[in-house]
């Protein structure tokens, strides 16, 4: 038999030119292209961006079908059929049913957190990818320039809040010193108190300063002096309270002296026994206990007064008894449970050393035969330049 591969040949080629073999391509600009394949390659042009495509020629080969997959029945025993499971097949039969609820029950979760977790790390990509977006270099300049302009002007304002600062504290203070030369004492308060609170937003120490907050407190004692000495005071509680109406006393006291000034000249010490300390005392605080050597009534009660003052307005103070001139607001007079002694408090954030003779002058204090005017500038000089406002 001549030309048996050529006719075998021919014949296969006649049966597969029989069946159509499409195509179905894609550009890259999303246009699809179908047809039908040819004996020979193809090259066509898309129409909506030009490119050329390759198309393959007919296949050949007749197209094979996959193998069939063999499946075995298990087959069951004839002589199990209709018979109940046992415990121990039902045993794993719920066994294998909690171990799938189980890992259906893992699976759901896991799902669930990477949905979360995806939504999260999308919803920061788009936040990034916007700010990547809005940060232009034109942009990033306009940013650092208005945080330029910001900053300068915050400094341009603090300074002139400071230099505002500065001249309010230099003509207050002037003004309060002239208000003290015409002995205008409430005056002087006023304008004292404003160059102390320009002095404390400057945060100064200097001369000026530390006298603007000592005449304030000088000038404070001044225009809320009690209305008698602490020796006026005392003998006027001795008369109420030996008629035997302490009531009444307590009521006056109230009235007329709680929260008044005195200025007192003695001698003055820490209290060498803790149980000296006055209750309102705290660690910030100086306790001293002012020794006087007064005596009231005619029972002869002595009078003990305790006070407490910041440590900045007695930073000499020592466990020794040393002359001093203090002001302070009384908090309490009574005679204690005994009846031998009276005390009396002063309040703990108001006390200070005095500085200042000629306001001392306008109290009428050098009239006192107690120390010499001489000895009297000699105890103020030491306690000015303890409180450094020389």
């Amino acid at each position: 038999m001549t030309n048996w591969l050529a006719k075998a040949s021919g014949a296969m080629s006649r049966e597969t030119e029989e069946l159509p073999q499409e195509f179905l391509l894609t550009c890259e600009c999303g246009q699809s292209h179908q047809g039908h394949r040819r004996s020979k390659s193809q090259r066509i042009i898309c129409q909506m961006c030009g490119a050329a495509l390759f198309i393959l020629p007919r296949n050949i080969y007749p197209t094979l079908e996959p193998p069939k997959r063999k499946t075995r029945r298990r087959r069951r025993s004839s002589s199990r059929r209709g018979a109940l499971p046992s415990l121990a097949t039902f045993s794993r039969g719920v066994g294998r049913g909690t171990a799938t609820a189980g890992r259906f029950v893992g699976h759901v979760a896991g799902s669930a957190v990477r949905s979360v977790a995806g939504r999260i790390g999308n919803a920061v990509s788009r936040a990034l990818g916007f700010l990547h977006a809005q940060m232009t270099p034109f942009r990033l300049v306009i940013a650092g320039i208005t945080v330029m302009l910001i900053v300068t002007g915050i400094f341009a304002v603090h300074s002139r809040n400071m230099e505002h600062a500065r001249e309010t504290l230099r003509v207050e203070f002037e003004a309060g010193s002239d208000a003290l030369q015409k002995d205008d004492a409430a005056a002087a308060r006023e304008h004292f108190e404003k160059a102390a609170a320009a002095a404390d937003r400057l945060r100064s120490t200097d001369t000026r300063s530390r006298q603007s907050r000592q005449l304030l407190h000088e000038t404070t004692a001044m225009t809320h002096l009690s209305p008698g000495s602490l020796l006026e005071m005392l003998e006027e509680a001795e008369e109420i309270v030996s008629g035997r109406h302490p009531e009444l006393w307590e009521d006056r006291f109230r009235a007329t002296y709680a929260g008044t000034w005195v200025v007192l000249e003695a001698s003055i010490h820490r209290p060498a026994d803790p149980d000296e300390l006055p209750a309102a005392g705290s660690h910030e605080s100086s306790s001293m206990v002012v020794d006087l050597p007064l005596v009231v009534g005619e029972a002869g009660h002595s009078v003990h007064v305790t006070a407490t003052v910041p440590a900045a307005a007695a930073p000499s103070l020592s466990a020794e008894p040393q002359p001093a001139i203090f002001a302070a607001a009384i908090t309490g007079c009574r005679l204690d449970p005994s009846g031998e002694q009276w005390h009396v408090t002063l309040d703990s954030g108001s006390g200070f050393l005095w500085s200042d003779i000629d306001n001392l002058r306008r109290l009428g204090f050098l009239e006192s035969d107690w120390v010499s005017e001489e000895e009297m500038q000699h105890i103020l000089e030491t306690q000015s330049r303890s409180l450094g406002s020389e």
